[in-house]
């Protein structure tokens, strides 16, 4: 496998992968470096809006919609249930299921348009000859080099320093929520 692209885009967000996928179909040798992890350890391209935003919320607000039809409009139209109850569990399986779709979707993307995936932190080494030097942590014998580099690598919360007691709680409720249910709340 070549270490030379045209192109190589830092980071597989919805403004990475699209670039990277958008490069390749233009005829360029492409190659898109991303470091999200999936629960197993595995690439999971998409970003926080696949990964931990956007996709996962709307997975649980589809499974809520759904819990209050059932709970109130269904009498409207003739159908009555007794005993309904929520599964927290089976819901938190649904979303992780729906994220991992997402994930080996873009994953799909990339292969069938011929992008080069790299699962790892993506850094600049140097610039030299008109060309960049772009090291990947996952194999670091073996930086990649390109003529151009599209950094998309998202944004993050910055910390306000009166409030890094709030961004604490709201990290850990993220990660909690992220990986098992809220029983007291919901039960």
């Amino acid at each position: 496998m070549s270490n030379q692209f045209d192109v190589v885009v830092i980071g597989g967000g919805p403004g990475g992968y699209i670039a990277a996928i958008r490069a390749a179909q233009l005829g360029f040798n492409v190659a898109c470096i991303d470091e999200w992890k999936n629960a197993k350890g595995g690439p999971a391209p998409g970003g926080t809006c696949t990964n931990v935003g956007c996709i996962p919320s709307k997975a649980l607000l589809q499974s809520s919609e759904h819990f209050e039809h059932a709970g109130h409009s269904f009498a409207d139209h003739g159908i009555g249930l007794k005993d309904l109850s929520i599964d927290v569990a089976k819901m938190l399986a649904r979303k992780d299921t729906v994220v991992k779709q997402n994930n080996d979707g873009i994953l799909y993307l990339f292969k069938k348009n011929k992008v080069t995936f790299f699962h790892g932190r993506g850094s600049f080494v140097k610039a030299e000859g008109g060309a960049y030097e772009i090291a990947v942590a996952a194999r670091p014998s073996r930086p990649l080099t390109a003529k151009q580099v599209i950094v998309a690598t998202g944004s993050g919360a910055g910390a306000c320093p009166a409030r890094r007691s709030m961004r604490s709680r709201s990290s850990a409720t993220t990660a909690r929520c992220a990986s098992r249910p809220c029983r007291r709340r919901w039960a």
